[in-house]
């Protein structure tokens, strides 16, 4: 999605629903200019405006007049729990991104923030998971557009790549509005990583 207020301001957004910033609007419209015209047979979109409103553009310019965005609160953004409005210089959230990535390096995706409604990569696997596994089944769409968040995005991808996180980590965090492919073989059953952090947007304002 677009760069939000809040991704503007370097502050912790979660589940809580920002808008987009004035250059995340812009990053959308240039955003779906590069997608006009590329195959899209559905689109599917977290419920948070910043998605959602990135994903309404995407929809409005595409050559395929027949696209609809549908909603689905299993893309959400990770509940950051007890975190979520802290800025990303507070103490609290520094000491929660070494413990986390510490854990990670270890292979453990458990590592929860903090609230009873925090959530871990390994809760964000398991969601984002069953939604894609959901939109697989239908055998008439084959390309589909995902408007999701990076910790969804990072949690999914880490899990299909099966790297291990030493490994991923260079490839975060993500830049707004980035595209990442994930494939699915209908034969085997499995995932696969096709492209991963693409920004296709330009630097211009127009495309």
């Amino acid at each position: 999605h677009g760069e939000s207020t809040w991704n503007r301001a370097h502050r912790v957004q979660g589940q809580l629903d920002l808008p987009l910033a004035p250059k995340g609007v812009v990053e959308s419209e240039q955003l779906a200019c590069q997608l006009r015209d590329r195959r899209i047979d559905a689109v599917v979109s977290s419920p948070l405006s910043r998605a959602l409103d990135t994903a309404r553009t995407v929809v409005k310019r595409h050559s395929n007049k027949g696209l609809e965005v549908q909603q689905d609160l299993r893309l959400r953004e990770r509940n950051f729990g007890a975190l979520q409005g802290a800025y990303h210089t507070d103490a609290g959230y520094l000491d929660f991104r070494q413990k986390q990535k510490s854990t990670l390096l270890a292979g453990c995706a458990n590592f929860r923030a903090p609230g009873d409604e925090g959530e871990s990569f390994a809760d964000l696997r398991v969601r984002a998971k069953a939604a894609l596994e959901d939109m697989a089944q239908d055998s008439h769409v084959e390309h589909v557009l995902v408007l999701t968040h990076s910790n969804i995005i990072q949690a999914l991808c880490w899990e299909i790549s099966g790297m291990s996180w030493k490994e991923f980590e260079h490839l975060t965090p993500l830049p707004n509005c980035s595209v990442c492919e994930v494939v699915f073989d209908r034969v085997s059953r499995q995932w696969s990583v096709g492209a991963l952090c693409q920004r296709l947007i330009p630097q211009s304002p127009s495309c």
